[in-house]
């Protein structure tokens, strides 16, 4: 393993320092084996661990390309990962979301314009027409990523979008006891919008954050409600809110 990690770091460092640029196509596996000074067996399993980062790209009969190296691309694999955790660990999931959800909120404010803010609207307005929840975690997720996309800051989009899957919202929303949890969030969207749509940039971070931390704080009091099945006082005292 730590001659395949010392590979792979080499042929890291090649596309870092510019000797290999995105689109470039890896040289020969005899060649490149030489020039790292590693077996041919090594090389391949160096190049199938960066295939599974999205690093390289592997094309049958054709060769070995450096993938476009885009953050949507690099960043795919925050999603598998989220979906694959445990309840308890999605609540640090949620305070990364704390922190980035409402900044990327402000830049979208700052750089808002007339085509992304109907983006936004629609999305309100689709979400707020929904009742299944399997439609209102779809219209949810489609508001929130109008909102980052229009921020215009692909790794910031990247990163949101892998932490805030279906799945995960799925999860979420399928634990919501109170018939309340809909209509409270979707008054947090409206308070979001209205604060975009006034250009309040700070107005609208602070909505944003006040949304997320709603969701967080529901999900802590539903993870002690499980813990103790026969009690369920922490579960009525939380905030029916989804992300």
């Amino acid at each position: 393993m730590a001659v395949i990690d010392d590979a792979v770091d080499r042929i890291r460092s090649l596309i870092i320092d510019g000797h290999l640029q995105p689109g470039d196509r890896l040289p020969q596996e005899g060649q490149l084996a030489d020039t790292l000074g590693i077996s041919r067996n090594s090389l391949r399993e160096a190049i199938r661990v960066l295939e599974q980062m999205r690093v390289l790209t592997v094309r049958h009969g054709s060769g070995t390309y450096v993938s476009s190296l885009e953050p949507a691309q690099l960043l795919e694999g925050i999603s598998f990962a989220v979906e694959m955790m445990r309840d308890d660990t999605v609540r640090q999931v949620l305070e990364v979301r704390e922190l980035l959800e409402p900044a990327a909120v402000r830049l979208a404010v700052q750089r808002m314009t007339p085509a992304k803010l109907a983006d936004i609207r629609a999305a309100f307005e689709r979400n707020r027409a929904q009742t299944e929840i399997e439609e209102l975690v779809r219209t949810d997720l489609e508001f929130h990523a109008a909102i980052v996309r229009a921020a215009e800051n692909e790794s910031l989009n990247s990163i949101l979008d892998g932490l805030t899957s279906k799945t995960v919202r799925m999860r979420i929303w399928g634990g919501i006891v109170s018939d309340d949890a809909v209509h409270l969030t979707i008054d947090f969207h409206r308070k979001i919008l209205e604060a975009i749509e006034a250009g309040d940039a700070h107005l609208a971070e602070a909505t944003a954050l006040l949304h997320v931390s709603a969701a967080r704080e529901w999900l802590d009091a539903y993870l002690v409600a499980h813990e103790r099945p026969h009690t369920t006082e922490a579960t009525s005292r939380a905030p029916a809110v989804t992300m």
